[in-house]
Order: structure tokens, then sequence, then C-alpha cells
């Protein structure tokens, strides 16, 4: 029998094992059976291009969030130097203090979206401080928030489409791959056996076989060494 495929193969091992079947049906003259394969490598090909349009997709996505933390890490970093020397140094000031309970370092150390949570206060804060220099990083700061959001909104509609793909399409592939492999695995024994092969015929036609190995016989033990003669 053909082994079960498993959901959690890999395209790419799919794609060998299909690709091993094909090339045995036809060296043995099975064109009926050769060309079922090859429909399905078909749409293997086709679901391996989706898949690899979907991680494109997440890739994508994550670089624009790793874009976007970096630039408002960048920012928060200025906005707390500058409060730093407009309050002369003093962390404990009111002021500096209704922007950063901690160290500066406490935000920039967090995740894009976790950060941004945490920095969208700022903009309004930032409008109602006097000096032009904090006004600045208040509009700055706008624009950085809005690419932050669509960054993660990006990423986190790029990992359902992953999601999705594998859930409506690879599945069900493996799925309908299976029943494929076992229902030609019994016809073709079916049809060696009316040939006078022997029941393992359609076995051959599949790398991976759910049948064991074959018992290794034991090698006989070595005859003793003859006694020497006194």
């Amino acid at each position: 029998m053909p082994a079960l495929l498993r959901s959690t193969d890999s395209l790419d091992s799919l794609w060998e094992e299909l690709v091993y079947t094909e090339a045995r049906l036809l060296a043995a003259g099975e064109k009926t059976h050769a060309a079922t394969v090859a429909k399905a490598l078909k749409t293997l090909e086709g679901l391996q291009t989706g898949q690899k349009a979907a991680w494109r997709r997440e890739i994508v996505a994550q670089a624009h969030v790793d874009s976007a933390d970096d630039d408002l890490d960048e920012r928060v970093e200025s906005i707390g130097r500058d409060l730093l020397y407009i309050e002369k140094g003093n962390r404990k000031s009111a002021r500096f203090r209704q922007y950063f309970k901690g160290p500066v370092s406490a935000i920039v150390r967090l995740g894009l979206k976790s950060q941004l949570d945490v920095v969208r206060p700022f903009v309004a804060l930032l409008a109602k401080e006097a000096e032009k220099v904090l006004k600045d990083h208040g509009k700055a700061l706008t624009g950085i928030l809005k690419k932050g959001e669509a960054a993660v909104e990006e990423r986190a509609s790029a990992a359902t489409d992953r999601a999705d793909h594998r859930a409506r399409h690879i599945l069900s592939f493996v799925d309908d791959l299976n029943a494929m492999r076992t229902t030609m695995h019994a016809e073709l024994t079916l049809a060696g056996v009316k040939k006078g092969m022997t029941r393992s015929y359609g076995d051959r036609f599949f790398k991976q076989t759910s049948r064991t190995s074959r018992a290794i016989e034991p090698s006989p033990e070595p005859a003793p060494a003859p006694t020497p003669e006194e």
C-alpha cells in the first residue's frame, strides 16, 4: 500500500513523490495512470506558485513592519533626547514623565504593535507643547503611526491569507492525493495479478509505501576453528 501522505508534508516532498510515481508508471507502460498523476502534478505546481505568492506577501509585510518599527524607534529616541534637553536633564520632571514613565529604551524595545499603543497619545501631547521642535515631532509622529498601523494590518492580512490558502487548497489536495494513490494502488495490484505478477506489483510505483522492510536473514554462525591436533 502507498504510505499515507501527511498534511504536514511539504509541497516539495509531495512533488518528489508524484514525479517518482509518474516515471515508474511510464516505464511500466501504465499510460492511463501516468496521465492521472501528470494532472495531479499540474495541480500541485499551481499550489506551489500560490504558496510562494502567499509567503512572499508575508515576507514583504514583515519587512514593512520592521521598517516602520525602525522609524518609530528613532523618533521616540529623538523625542526623548529633545525633552531631556528642554528639561535640563531632569528625567523626573512632570513633563518628561508625562511621556516616559521609565527609560526611553523600555518603549523602544517593544514590538511595533505594542509600541504604537504606547506612543499614540504622544501626538496630542506634542501638539500642545510650546516648543517648535516638539510640535514638529508630533507632526512627524502622525505619519509614522499611520505607516506603522498599515504595516501591522498588512502583516495580519498576509498571515490570514497564507493560512487560508493552506486550509482551502493544500489540505484538500493532500486528501484527494491519498484517495487517488489508494485507488490507483488497488487497480494496479489487480491488473498485476491478472498478468501473473505478485500482489506486491502495485507497491513498486510508489516511493513511500507502508509495507515493512523485508526481514534480513541472519548470517550463519562461523564454523568453530578446528581443534589443533595434539
